[in-house]
């Protein structure tokens, strides 16, 4: 049977990878396949690999079509491998993976659109280039640490206005000095805010300029993901194995 394994990366909302149609025919491995689920800017190198029973990797040397090469999502996607040239026959001590590692092609995206997604939200620039949620991490801390410098500060004006309310001394005190310190932490949680979106901007343009900068659209092997398939003919039910 041939086989082929799905694992889902869920840092993000993850393309697919689709086999439509696998057929043997003279010596050779016809499969079709869609990319769905993808951006406009998303970019796929497709590879196939064969593992044996013992569980070593091998990856085929005669193979052309649609592999291999940087891809944009779309249907009818085919990869054509001459089993006969890499001495694999069918039989029962095979399985087949085929699988994609992802790319962004930066000229979809402006910087100063980037920029603004950023500054609304902490790690959205970094997210739509690097396509890994984590970052929107940014964003919460940064909108906890304005809502908390609101909450001290409110809170801080309300013990100054129980402070001046009062006649007695003591109380008045310690509403003075709860004031003060509602208004210190006001202040801390209002710089950490800020720090955040600075430490944004920087991160974002930073690693903006690095990919600009690259010659080639490097592949993330970390944003690999593989395609599930289930045999469209089931008879009979084809598997190959690999001659030494």
């Amino acid at each position: 049977m041939f086989l082929f394994s799905l694992f889902v990366n869920n840092l993000f909302s993850q393309p697919e990878l689709v086999i439509t149609n696998l057929k043997e025919r003279n010596q050779k491995l016809i499969i079709t396949y869609d990319i769905l689920n993808y951006n406009q800017e998303d970019l796929f190198n497709v590879y196939v690999e064969i593992i044996t029973s013992s569980g070593d990797i091998i990856k085929p040397n005669h193979v052309k079509g649609d592999i291999n090469k940087k891809l944009s999502g779309d249907t009818d996607y085919q990869i054509i491998w001459d089993l006969a040239a890499d001495n694999v026959f069918i039989n029962e001590d095979i399985d087949i993976q085929i699988g994609a590692d992802m790319s962004i092609d930066l000229s979809y995206f402006k910087y100063s659109s980037l920029m603004l997604s950023s500054t609304l939200l902490p790690g959205m620039g970094l997210k739509k280039i690097e396509r890994k949620k984590t970052y929107l991490i940014l964003g919460a801390l940064g909108y906890v640490g304005i809502g908390a410098s609101v909450y001290f500060y409110m809170q801080g004006q309300k013990s100054f206005t129980d402070y001046e309310a009062e006649k007695d001394p003591v109380l008045r005190n310690d509403f003075y000095n709860q004031a003060n310190k509602n208004i210190q932490n006001a202040k801390i949680a209002g710089i950490s805010a800020a720090g955040i979106w600075l430490i944004n901007y920087v991160w974002f343009t930073t690693k903006w300029s690095k990919k600009k900068n690259e010659s080639t659209f490097g592949f993330n092997k970390k944003l690999r993901f593989y395609a599930n398939y289930h045999p469209v003919f089931k008879n009979p039910m084809l598997s190959l194995t690999y001659r030494f």
